[in-house]
């Protein structure tokens, strides 16, 4: 039990210190992609967006980072449409709403960014922006899941677990917490030693 308890522990120290960058960027990099962001390349100005949305380099700014995510994401970049999505979802520079942040999710997820996919799976899930749909959020947990996206992994098992929308399945639960907890989630590590220490 105490080498699970480090497990967990170290996976929860990876997962919660992950960011876009590895590490701070250089002035060479940053200024490399000023100069591309002025040639609207979306890569730059996406990552010109997580400066400011960190405060790597730059002064925090949620407002300026939407402006950057924007730019980005009207060429159909789709992780920036994610980071509108969830710009909106959390009122960090605009003004919260939830069905301008499904749109932009539904973009990021269409265009096959797993964490898009996610994002809206939750939004149909909970009902925020769109109707409350478990069908609907199963298709998009499943294509994230498809692609490695742990979180979707994980919500996945939670959805067999609990029977939201399907019939509940603990040993497909157990499956996917499994798969969850193989991929760095230390939710679904906890998850599947429970059904495991309950029989299943």
């Amino acid at each position: 039990m105490k080498k699970f308890i480090a497990i967990i522990s170290a996976s929860i120290l990876m997962i919660s210190s992950a960011s876009a960058f590895s590490e701070t960027p250089t002035s060479e990099q940053t200024n490399k992609w000023r100069k591309d962001a002025a040639l609207e390349k979306p890569y730059a100005l996406h990552n010109i967006g997580l400066m400011y949305y960190k405060g790597d380099v730059v002064k925090l700014d949620y407002e300026e980072s939407v402006k950057w995510f924007r730019m980005a994401a009207v060429q159909g970049d789709a992780d920036s449409q994610d980071n509108m999505g969830d710009a909106y979802s959390n009122g960090r520079g605009v003004k919260q709403d939830y069905v301008e942040a499904a749109r932009w999710y539904r973009l990021s997820a269409e265009g096959g960014y797993s964490r898009g996919q996610n994002n809206l799976g939750n939004a149909y899930f909970d009902g925020k922006g769109v109707p409350l749909n478990y069908e609907e959020a199963l298709k998009w947990y499943r294509l994230a899941a498809a692609q490695g996206l742990e979180m979707s992994q994980y919500k996945l098992g939670t959805i067999y677990s609990e029977g939201r929308g399907v019939v509940r399945n603990m040993a497909t639960a157990m499956r996917w917490f499994h798969k969850a907890c193989d991929n760095g989630d230390p939710r679904g590590c906890v998850e599947y030693q429970k059904l495991k220490e309950s029989g299943y």
